[in-house]
């Protein structure tokens, strides 16, 4: 559990105020900073830090090891259970909030792992005691300066042990990620770590790691933070470890349970009331999906988009709705020759995205459901350029969704290219009391054959997927835009509407 430190200190203005949100809320203290060239002006809320804790404790395993120990013989001797969370939050398209949460871990017994975070830095500021265990000197920040020779000579410093995106990724099963891998490159001349380094970093949930799935950010000192397709050559490995006992902290023994009602005091006090993300029952998700009539023009979706969300907002007042700005989407479906996929009800397809290229595969629940209602398994994972031209040419690759299709199409000869769809995808997250999530997606589809240009479309979907909320809310939400009499329910892929309109 991740939990604030009991240190108070005093506050402008008379009385105090805990240390770390004092330094969250304090913007003349670089506690956050926006990365966007422009000055520090979004106001900044104890509300907003408390939030991103509750959201990090509803994926964050109890057990979970996050330390800053260093198999390198450079960092052997810094303080082996002081952990670091680098935050990016995109509060606008504009404006990118970056911080790190800094504290200390501690095992409170065999089961659980206590995180107390001590203050909240900008993300090129170190801790004096860090800094006096790697370079052996005092390291000390004078009048908030960040000393950057002194982090660019020694990474270590600053390098997060997990990152904390908002809004979510996309298809990514949380918003919290571990740094499992470094690829890190020594630099000769200066005898140092390059400032760049490649970090691949999994999902975590409370069942513990993702070990399948996986994202490349690139990283420096400077702190930057980008997702990428993965590491440039040149690049590599290392690892870390470490951690000590609560009770051998001498000014922390004995009060694992003081921190956590403190926590969750705070929470209660700021009308926070977080609930566990609700698992799919079954490796098959619900979805529900709308189309729009193809005569109907582009500004009557345009209506039906504001008629959806007035409608939520009136049935659900209780829920958060967060839009996000549009993004294209190029998808390309693959099957064999005899579309194997698309009779066993599966689909195959490369998703391409501005900083990577996925393959995902699909299959839809083999038995009759409800209208409106179709369930399917998903798998995915990265792929890099190799891999994408191997199965262009027909060829396997040795990623989970690939081997997939010989158990949900035996006898699926090699894959070709059979249709690409090109999406206009705006999402609207919905978040209930309990912080739990459903995606709204609207979708302007247009649909064409490999190797030529003219599109067939637009035409119009809306889908409806839960990210942890509770499959009955998931219903209610659905009925609720099923009244729209604009939208109808339908149980077609993407895939097999594009196979049809296109008479493939």
């Amino acid at each position: 559990m991740l939990v604030i430190s009991k240190k108070e200190e005093e506050v402008k203005g008379g009385g105090r105020m805990l240390h770390v949100l004092n330094r969250w809320c304090d913007s003349k203290r670089v506690a956050v900073s926006r990365m966007d060239g422009g000055n520090n002006n979004d106001p900044v809320s104890e509300r907003l830090l408390l939030e991103i804790l509750a959201d990090i404790n509803q994926y964050l395993p109890d057990d979970w090891r996050m330390n800053s120990g260093s198999s390198d013989w450079r960092f052997r001797n810094r303080t082996d259970n002081e952990f670091r969370i680098e935050l990016c939050i995109h509060r606008s398209p504009e404006s990118v909030l970056r911080a790190a949460l800094i504290g200390h871990s501690y095992r409170v017994d065999q089961h659980e792992i206590l995180h107390i975070v001590d203050t909240v830095f900008h993300p090129q500021m170190f801790s004096p005691e860090a800094a006096a265990a790697i370079t052996g000197e005092d390291g000390s920040i004078s009048g908030g300066t960040i000393d950057q020779g002194v982090v660019d000579r020694n990474p270590e410093l600053v390098v997060a042990n997990m990152y904390y995106f908002s809004p979510c990724p996309d298809d990514a099963s949380s918003p919290l990620f571990a740094r499992q891998y470094e690829r890190v490159r020594f630099d000769e001349n200066l005898q140092q770590l390059a400032t760049k380094q490649y970090h691949r970093i999994h999902p975590v949930t409370k069942a513990g790691l993702d070990p399948d799935h996986f994202r490349w950010i690139q990283w420096d000192t400077h702190g930057t933070v980008r997702f990428v397709p993965q590491p440039k050559t040149g690049y590599r490995g290392k690892t870390y470890w470490g951690m000590k006992m609560l009770s051998q902290d001498r000014g922390r023994q004995n009060q694992a349970d003081v921190y956590k009602d403190q926590y969750a005091s705070l929470l209660q006090n700021n009308g926070i009331t977080p609930q566990e993300p609700v698992p799919p029952q079954s490796p098959y998700e619900i979805e529900f999906k709308f189309v729009l009539d193809n005569a109907q023009a582009p500004e009557t979706f345009s209506v039906v988009k504001q008629k959806v969300a007035e409608c939520i907002a009136e049935a659900y007042p209780q829920f958060q709705i967060e839009w996000d700005s549009e993004k294209l989407q190029t998808d390309t479906y693959l099957d064999d020759a005899h579309t194997s996929l698309l009779h066993a009800n599966a689909c195959f397809r490369l998703r391409k995205r501005s900083d990577h290229i996925r393959i995902t595969l699909k299959k839809r629940f083999p038995h009759p459901v409800e209208d409106g209602l179709y369930r399917r398994i998903e798998e995915e994972a990265v792929v890099r350029a190799f891999q994408v031209e191997a199965l262009k040419r027909g060829q396997p690759v040795q990623l989970l969704p690939y081997r997939l299709i010989a158990y949900v199409a035996p006898g699926c000869g090699p894959l070709r290219e059979v249709v690409t769809v090109e999406n206009k995808r705006t999402i609207a997250t919905l978040r209930d009391n309990g912080r739990r999530r459903a995606e709204l997606c609207f979708d302007e589809l247009y649909f064409y054959r490999p190797g030529e240009q003219e599109k067939a479309g637009p035409f119009y979907e809306i889908e409806l997927e839960s990210k942890g909320m509770p499959d009955e809310a998931l219903r209610s939400i659905a009925t609720t835009i099923a009244g729209i009499p604009e939208l109808t329910a339908s149980q077609e892929t993407k895939y097999e509407r594009a196979v049809q309109l296109l008479e493939l």
